[in-house]
């Protein structure tokens, strides 16, 4: 398995700046300040069951996967459709070349992104899944 062709499926860096560019300027400037003072606060209240709570993904999205990106949609698109359309280019040249083993190692949340086009456009089925956990923590 190692000695596979790995494929880089991000974005690059040229395509990152332009998406970043799109989003309007106090949208940026909101992040640029709020980013840094969040992460503070996660690091300094944060446990491993908030945290985890807060990345927690399903299957299938729900109502707040939807809203989340309700009034930035240019976010979205930086964070997750340019990624996720790059991904599956990707995905699919590796499919068409004859690729019987296909490893992704993504955020769950792009994942349901390949399961769709696997499904519909190539006609896979699932037959076993594996979710990774990241880390576990006490409920």
């Amino acid at each position: 398995m190692l000695g596979q062709r790995k494929i880089h499926a991000d974005v690059s860096t040229d395509e990152f700046h332009a998406a970043w560019a799109d989003i309007p300027w106090h949208q940026r400037v909101l992040l640029l300040l709020g980013a840094p003072v969040y992460g503070l606060w996660l690091y300094f209240t944060g446990t491993r069951q908030s945290i985890g709570r807060r990345l927690h993904t399903e299957e299938v999205e729900s109502s707040g996967d939807f809203e989340r990106f309700e009034h930035t949609p240019e976010l979205e698109k930086m964070l997750a459709t340019t990624r996720d359309l790059r991904l599956v280019q990707e995905v699919s040249t590796a499919v068409e070349a004859g690729g019987s083993c296909i490893g992704v190692v993504y955020g769950a949340a792009h994942m349901r992104v390949v399961s769709r086009v696997l499904t519909s456009k190539y006609g896979y089925r699932v037959v076993e899944s594996e979710w990774v956990t990241v880390f576990d923590y006490q409920e």
